[in-house]
């Protein structure tokens, strides 16, 4: 691959780019105006950046104005998807978890501040819990996901994930910090995660890590569905849950 004429960029820029990257993995549609909002960066920095990726074929921009991923970002995710292949034993799991549950079974990891879907298998049931798919990324402690990776990693660090995270978690508009703090203890305690009305009120997922050999947090497997279905079945799911994170351990 040819060197890129934009390769000598600054640091402080490539973060920036980066960040902008990130900010479009959320559901769009996306607009310059939409993606300073979320990224916190001035419209000349947007532009200036959305310039470069749409001349390298990351970003392309339709008639509408609409900013979307292009070519070149999907090379980057199908070349992961063929080489990497990050926990590739959990999608049988996946499968059974979503035909026993007959909810959305899903596979999250940890990427800096958030929590991040990585594989989805969807249930039967009718009425999904749709807010999460592959590429989707939360803050950690929104969400079950989230909260049950926390209560896996050591309480000083998760109290510095909960604080740095506290402007994105109370604009959600949807929890205190108190809250996150109580629900990740619990997580602690009973190994699991089940957590409601978050993200979308009725909805929710029943959360538990995957850990790595040495016993740290390395995923989570999830069920996502309807508030009732889940607080119905809490013990059950749980159970199905840590059943097939048991089988993953270590695999990382």
């Amino acid at each position: 691959m040819k060197p890129s004429a934009h390769a000598s960029m600054p640091l402080s820029a490539m973060h920036k780019c980066v960040h902008l990257l990130k900010a479009m993995t959320e559901p769009g549609p996306h607009h310059v105006s939409t993606l300073v909002k979320a990224t916190g960066l001035n419209k000349a920095t947007v532009i200036r950046i959305l310039d470069v990726l749409t001349s390298e074929g990351y970003t392309v921009r339709g008639p509408d104005r609409a900013v979307r991923l292009g070519v070149e970002a999907f090379v980057l995710a199908a070349s992961l998807a063929s080489t990497a292949r990050p926990f590739e034993g959990a999608r049988p799991g996946l499968l059974r978890l979503a035909a026993e549950s007959e909810d959305n079974a899903l596979l999250s990891v940890r990427s800096g501040p958030d929590i991040v879907c990585m594989d989805q298998v969807q249930g039967t049931y009718p009425m999904r819990a749709g807010y999460l798919a592959p590429g989707r990324r939360l803050p950690l402690g929104a969400g079950s996901a989230g909260v049950a990776f926390l209560g896996a990693m050591p309480e000083q660090e998760a109290d510095a994930v909960i604080d740095a995270n506290a402007p994105r978690l109370l604009g959600m508009g949807r929890m205190e910090l108190d809250d996150v703090r109580q629900q990740v203890r619990l997580a602690r305690r009973q190994g699991y995660a089940l957590v409601t009305n978050v993200v979308f009120e009725g909805t929710g997922g029943i959360a538990v890590p995957v850990r790595d050999a040495d016993g740290r947090p390395v995923a989570v497997l999830s069920i996502a569905g309807l508030v009732s279905r889940l607080q119905a079945r809490e013990a059950q799911l749980a159970a199905m849950l840590l059943r097939e994170a048991s089988v993953l351990r270590g695999s990382a």
